[in-house]
């Protein structure tokens, strides 16, 4: 939703709809991105910024819980998979 109003140039709705998004899911970093992009085209890089360092904390969190829920998921088949050949 805030995507088509930003690209409908109504930044002010499109701010307020991110913001909404965000505080329903505080960890969805796209949310974040593009909140800031919608700052960054007003021209309001100060306000900007903060967005999208968070934008790319949370993508780096993402990524870091991805690739331990694959190693983690690994170990697991490794270990399914000695119990069936011990049986």
């Amino acid at each position: 939703m805030g995507s088509t109003l930003g690209m409908m140039g109504k930044y002010d709705e499109a701010i307020e709809s991110f913001k909404k998004c965000i505080q329903f899911d505080p960890e969805n970093a796209k949310a974040h991105e593009f909140l800031g992009m919608t700052y960054k085209n007003l021209h309001r890089d100060a306000e900007a910024k903060p967005w999208f360092e968070k934008a790319a904390v949370l993508e780096q969190k993402k990524r870091r819980k991805k690739r331990l829920n694959k190693q983690y998921s690994c170990i697991t088949y490794h270990d399914l998979i000695k119990k069936i050949v011990c049986l």
